[in-house]
């Protein structure tokens, strides 16, 4: 019996009994004295019946009391005994039950982390950072609660250490649990850390795959923007930087590769460890995501290292060529020079002269023949180039990386397409080289032509020597008198000089502003000098010094964009483009900085070099230079009688009169040019109120911001600040501020496509010639007469076929004008070849050539007013 209930009842009833017991003593004490005084009344009691009878029943009843009396002390003793011992047990079994649910709970909170990581390490993770970053959060809160779990079981161990020393069969049942859960414990919290440790290597494989993907997508990206040679000097020096850029930061991502592919080695370590026991994990994920990034890393290093071999050819070729093709320049300059010379022009006096010029331009016409064989290195050095420049197509389109968001695919070029785009490039190259081939063959014909033409004269003039002779004399004397009594005297209102938007100056204004000199102007009236010859004297004050023109974008590359494009870009604020364009409006042009073209106002609207929402401002600024009209006088007024009359914001007017003083000086816009503040006084368009302010500015007056500093500035000031361009002697302001380059690339392209709707198409472009047809530019363009670049521009309406006249000149309408007339030297009169013959001052034949030679150039040519026809035309007249 171990139930100390039971234990303590059997007790008080054996107590009750004992009681009940000496209670009932006293009956037996009087059966023990009966039975003692029977006996002792009777001599012999065994001879006494009744004693006989009785007295064995009266022992019997003694001996059994006596007996149950002593096994009633016996049985309390011993219960009393092991009451204690019971109530321990008791109290064993009672700690035992309490201790069983709170490590059954563990142990199903153990049984369900288990699960719940197995369930984890069984999901795919995306390899993103942030989902890395939150499964590791999560594991840890998990590894923490593991923690606590021990220390519960550590607590309850310790509670459970006065119990374990008792050998129940609970006991040991509360010890093979404890044993267990321990065991329970350690498989998942290794389990647990197993985990984690493969998350922390899934979190370093991550980070590394992001950085290396980041590398190989900027390789890619670069390489498939540059999947075609250049076919400019420019734009091949660009893409060679790129590629040596790319190149040079080879040795620095190579580790970044190597720590990649062994960060994702060790998930796959980390995978197959915990496979041992939780079988159905993917181990090679991550090594195959490294072994296709870094095949992608070779492959965009090999394209780089190869491409960048054949750019640094082609550029040495470029280079090359345009070496040989500035030494064959400057042999055809001296030549061309030394051609058109006074020396060998000279009107000859006598066969003799004629002689020697005759042997000098057969010299010359040699000199020029044996010059043809070295073209033959520029068409080496060219088909090298074209080499190279195949070599590196067809590298290009064997790369085909995986197409990355943001990178339009472009369909791989078909191997005619190929040819074509190949054969428009040498065209441009080439270019260079039949430009020169056909200033020699020009050359060559025009001293063929010389000499052939010497020939004829040295025949005449042996024929007419002595008649010539003879009347030497008589005819100086009268050439002398002609041309005195012929020269004209002009006019100083007629002599004009080209200055702002298409308008002149004259040189009557020009002297009464003190800018020409009486000597110079006598010069210019008796025609001793003409007006090209002190056009770059009077520079300054005709179009004056260029105004700031543009931007560039340091942190891009030094990219140059127009001012109107960097508000579009949002590179500089709106009101500080504004205020930049206004100045170059008021002092005289619109300029494109990127082609260094002037224009108009309107001519800027209409080519999208300015949006049209900022014309009216700009046309207002722009009367600067030609005026503005009073609305009462109907009078054209100077920007500073505006200003006095009211009609112009000072603040406003002071800023277009500080970009014009800054840029040469104040406008007359009555005299089309500029003037020195002296004049300007003289003439009511400065005073000195308006001087004191220019000259000592305040924060009030300073109207043109810096982006950089974020400060205002005077004009002055701000055009110091610039940066001169060498190509074309430009001022751009330069942004120093940093800037997100491939977001501004996306955004000029962006810009670039908006402004695709006003392409014009190069089969509906067409330029007027000399034959009485028109040329497509296609056409011009296949013959390599012009630039794919110059098509652009065309195209975008940021040239006019106008400007391209002076470069098409010779191919449309024949180069050099032909021999139009004779000028008669005895009498200075002009003839045509026909009235020359009638007079017989020319061969027929000789007239026949002449004519044909006309013919041959497209047109006929009347000497006497310049007039061009065809010959049917010429025929009819």
């Amino acid at each position: 019996m171990c139930d100390p209930v039971k234990i303590r009842d059997a007790c008080a009833i054996l107590q009750e009994l004992k009681e009940q017991a000496n209670e009932d003593q006293k009956k037996i004490d009087d059966l023990q004295s009966a039975l003692d005084d029977s006996l002792a009344s009777v001599p012999n009691p065994e001879e006494d019946q009744d004693i006989s009878a009785n007295a064995p029943v009266a022992q019997k009843v003694l001996d059994d009391w006596n007996r149950i009396q002593q096994q009633l002390h016996l049985v309390l003793n011993q219960l009393n005994e092991e009451l204690p011992h019971a109530e321990k047990l008791a109290g064993v079994e009672k700690s035992v039950q309490e201790l069983l649910p709170a490590l059954h709970n563990i142990g199903n909170e153990l049984d369900g982390i288990k699960h719940t990581i197995q369930a984890r390490i069984c999901v795919s993770m995306p390899a993103e950072t942030d989902s890395m970053e939150k499964a590791i959060a999560q594991q840890k809160v998990t590894a923490n609660r593991l923690k606590e779990i021990k220390d519960n079981l550590e607590t309850l161990k310790q509670r459970s250490e006065p119990i374990m020393q008792v050998d129940t069969t609970s006991v040991k049942h509360l010890k093979d649990d404890f044993n267990k859960l321990d065991d329970q414990w350690t498989s998942v919290n290794d389990l647990s850390d197993q985990y984690l440790e493969k998350l922390s290597c899934m979190q370093e494989a991550v980070g590394t795959i992001n950085v290396t993907r980041g590398i190989v997508t900027s390789y890619e990206t670069q390489l498939l923007i540059h999947d075609t040679m250049a076919s400019t000097e420019e734009g091949l020096q660009k893409q060679r930087e790129i590629l040596q850029k790319l190149d040079s930061e080879v040795p620095t991502n190579d580790p970044k590769f190597v720590t990649m592919a062994d960060s994702c080695e060790c998930v796959k370590q980390q995978v197959d460890k915990m496979n041992e026991t939780t079988p159905g994990v993917d181990s090679d994920e991550y090594p195959d995501v490294a072994r296709k990034l870094i095949d992608r890393w070779n492959l965009s290093k090999y394209q780089v290292k190869e491409r960048l071999a054949y750019a640094l050819v082609g550029e040495a070729k470029l280079q090359e060529l345009q070496k040989e093709a500035e030494l064959h320049k400057e042999w055809l300059n001296a030549k061309e020079e030394r051609v058109n010379s006074d020396e060998l022009n000279a009107t000859p006096s006598g066969s003799e002269e004629i002689k020697n010029q005759l042997d000098e331009h057969e010299k010359e016409e040699s000199s020029v023949t044996s010059q043809y064989p070295t073209i033959d290195k520029m068409r080496t050095i060219t088909a090298e180039f074209d080499t190279a420049a195949r070599k590196y197509d067809q590298t290009a389109l064997e790369y085909e990386p995986p197409i990355q968001e943001g990178i339009d695919a472009k369909p791989k070029p078909t191997p005619e397409e190929m040819e074509e785009n190949s054969s428009k490039r040498k065209k441009i190259i080439e270019y260079e080289v039949i430009t020169i081939t056909r200033r020699y063959d020009k050359m060559k014909n025009l001293l063929s032509e010389k000499v052939d033409r010497l020939k004829v004269d040295y025949k005449d003039a042996k024929e007419r020597e002595d008649e010539a002779a003879a009347q030497e004399s008589l005819i100086t004397t009268t050439t002398t008198e002609i041309t005195t009594t012929t020269t004209k005297r002009r006019n100083i209102d007629d002599i004009k000089f080209k200055s702002y938007l298409e308008r002149k100056a004259s040189l009557h204004d020009l002297i009464s502003a003190g800018i020409v000199s009486e000597e110079t102007a006598e010069k210019l009236q008796m025609g001793t000098i003409d007006e090209k010859e002190v056009e770059s004297d009077l520079k300054p004050y005709l179009t004056g010094n260029e105004p700031i023109s543009g931007i560039i974008i340091e942190k891009a590359d030094n990219m140059k964009v127009s001012i109107n494009t960097a508000m579009k870009l949002g590179i500089i604020k709106t009101g500080t483009g504004l205020v930049l364009l206004e100045a170059q409006a008021a002092t005289g042009n619109i300029i494109n900085p990127l082609t260094a073209e002037h224009m108009s106002v309107e001519q800027a609207v209409k080519c999208g070099l300015i949006d049209s929402k900022y014309q009216d401002a700009l046309e207002r600024a722009e009367k600067a230079v030609t005026g503005y009209e009073d609305p009462v006088t109907h009078q054209y007024l100077s920007l500073y009688e505006c200003m006095k009359k009211g009609y112009i914001v000072e603040s406003h007017g002071i800023r277009l009169l500080e970009a014009q003083i800054a840029t040469g000086g104040l406008i007359d816009p009555r005299a089309s040019h500029r003037v020195p503040i002296s004049v300007a006084y003289k003439r009511g368009l400065f005073d000195e109120r308006m001087n004191e302010i220019l000259e000592d500015p305040s924060d009030d007056t300073k109207g043109f911001f810096d982006p950089n500093t974020q400060k205002n500035h005077t004009y002055l000031d701000l055009i110091q600040k610039c940066v001169r361009d060498d190509e074309t002697s430009l001022l751009f302001l330069s942004l120093k501020k940093k800037v997100d380059v491939e977001r501004l690339k996306r955004m000029l392209i962006d810009i670039q496509n908006k402004e695709a709707g006003r392409r014009r198409s190069r089969a509906d472009i067409y330029f007027h010639t000399a034959y009485h047809t028109e040329a497509r530019l296609q056409d011009i363009y296949e013959a390599g007469l012009v630039t794919e670049e110059q098509v652009r521009k065309l195209e975008m309406g940021e040239l006019s076929e106008e400007d391209l006249q002076g470069q098409l000149k010779q191919y449309l309408f024949g180069g050099e004008e032909p021999i139009c007339g004779i000028l008669h030297e005895e009498s200075g009169e002009m003839l045509s070849i026909l009235d020359a013959v009638k007079k017989r001052i020319l061969k027929r034949g000789t007239a026949i050539e002449l004519l044909e030679a006309q013919a041959a150039t497209g047109n006929i040519i009347d000497p006497i007013n310049a007039r061009k026809m065809s010959v049917q035309d010429a025929y009819r007249a």
